[in-house]
């Protein structure tokens, strides 16, 4: 990795100073200079994460799908950072109920907290094409478990858009 130096005499030559080296070129390496590159925030540190224990959120502000629903998400199988799905209820032959979710991470994250500020450097997280976070912007034990959206058993808080379609195409 190499970082430019303003150089003073336009008829010399541009200089660099190197700041790290990966080694050989190989998969490994390619992927360390995307993440150096990437993912990690803007002091060029490594991703650290200081455990912290998050109190749960209050799932009574939140409204429950209805039993006949039906839930899903659009994320490779592999992936458990799910943060948002779509629900479906057949209301009539012609007419569905629809909500768009979005996973509510603010729900379990107190604002100024130090996985608040982590998160703002980050502003991302960076994944293998089969959706494996690599370098995830929220510590797994949140992205991954509390806060995902992954099918499981607990009920989990979302922030989302409901409406009503109508099929009229006969």
């Amino acid at each position: 990795m190499v970082e430019p130096v303003e150089h003073k005499d336009s008829n010399s030559l541009p200089r660099a100073n190197l700041i790290q080296m990966f080694g050989p070129i190989t998969s490994e390496s390619e992927k360390q200079v995307l993440l150096y590159t990437y993912a990690y925030n803007n002091t060029k540190e490594l991703r650290k994460f200081d455990p912290i224990e998050l109190p749960a959120p209050n799932l009574s502000l939140y409204s429950e799908m209805p039993p006949k629903s039906f839930t899903f998400h659009v994320d490779p199988d592999s992936c458990r950072d799910v943060d948002d799905a779509i629900t479906l209820l057949k209301l009539s032959d012609s007419s569905y109920r629809v909500w768009i979710h979005i996973a509510d991470v603010a729900a379990w994250i107190p604002e100024g907290s130090s996985p608040d500020t982590d998160a703002f450097l980050r502003s991302t997280s960076f994944y293998t094409p089969l959706g494996h976070a690599i370098s995830p912007m929220l510590h797994t034990s949140l992205s991954e478990n509390k806060a995902s959206l992954y099918p499981d058993k607990d009920k989990k808080p979302a922030v989302s858009l409901s409406f009503t379609g109508y099929r009229d195409w006969e």
